[in-house]
């Protein structure tokens, strides 16, 4: 995302599907980028707002060391069109985040959490308006505990990421 106005919304799930509720970026790996990961079925929304299975995902062909799997750079001239609003969790902890500006009328919030196997923000200045910057976890009441767990094996070492979120 460069200089754009970009949001993603939470998942919307169905009550057999109430796990995933409020997710919003999730990679996949198998460790074979050709083949369909084995992942239980998801109920996705439809633009018709009717609920759709989705039987599985293609892995992530993301190398970890060398790819973003989120690369914002935020040095727009307005904030209605230089922010990223992700409303649900992201989860992608087989490669990294990078988050740049240089500028401060810029809007930067991910309200659910971010796992990632590695972070890099470069923020030069805080935004303009503090509400405007947001990285956490936002409780909803009323939900269940949810834990995500990420392995990346490379160079013979292992790195476990494990998200879990509670309200």
């Amino acid at each position: 995302v460069q200089e754009s106005s970009f949001i993603i919304n939470r998942r919307q799930a169905s009550p057999d599907t109430a796990d995933s509720h409020d997710l919003a970026l999730r990679t996949v790996t198998t460790g074979v980028n050709t083949t369909a990961a084995n992942i239980p079925a998801d109920q996705m929304r439809r633009a018709d707002g009717t609920l759709g299975a989705l039987s599985g995902y293609l892995t992530s062909t993301l190398n970890p060391s060398l790819t973003w799997a989120i690369d914002v750079r935020l040095n727009g001239t307005s904030v209605t069109s230089n922010r990223v609003i992700i409303e649900g969790y992201v989860h992608v902890p087989v490669s990294g985040s990078r988050f740049t500006s240089t500028v401060t009328n810029y809007a930067l919030r991910i309200n659910r959490g971010l796992t990632t196997s590695r972070v890099t923000f470069s923020l030069a200045n805080a935004p303009s308006d503090s509400s405007n910057y947001l990285l956490g976890f936002v409780p909803r009441p009323g939900r269940s505990q949810m834990t995500l767990q990420g392995t990346v094996t490379a160079h013979g070492r292992q790195a476990v990421a494990t998200h879990t979120i509670s309200s």
